[in-house]
């Protein structure tokens, strides 16, 4: 689908707007967090069942992974993201 002119607008003033309010690291943490807020509706329907499946798990006694590692991970991840 192509980008229109009230696509920009609006995806401009949710960057100034969380600029304001939050701050950001990058230009790429506003795109992203435009992405994740502004998700396909079949993205989202995605994420809503990835999630029922790990609550499923939980409840099936999968204790996952501790955050300290899945944040260091994320760190990770994001440093290499920046160093790009």
């Amino acid at each position: 689908m192509a980008i229109t002119s009230d696509d920009l607008n609006a995806s401009h003033r949710f960057a100034q707007s969380h600029l304001t309010n939050d701050g950001a690291e990058s230009l790429r943490d506003l795109v992203d967090l435009w992405e994740t807020v502004n998700s396909a509706p079949q993205l989202h329907a995605q994420n809503v069942a990835a999630i029922q499946a790990a609550i499923r798990d939980m409840e099936n006694g999968d204790t996952g992974r501790p955050a300290t590692k899945i944040l260091e991970e994320m760190r990770a991840e994001l440093a290499a993201r920046r160093d790009q």
